[in-house]
């Protein structure tokens, strides 16, 4: 894999964590 397409894989996995975390903390908060 080319250094770009593992950013791109990062970038998608922070963005899969960032959404679980807020379904997690909106559950939380209500």
């Amino acid at each position: 894999m080319t250094p770009i397409e593992k950013a791109i894989l990062a970038v998608g996995s922070q963005a899969k964590l960032a959404k679980a975390l807020g379904k997690i903390l909106n559950l939380f908060i209500e």
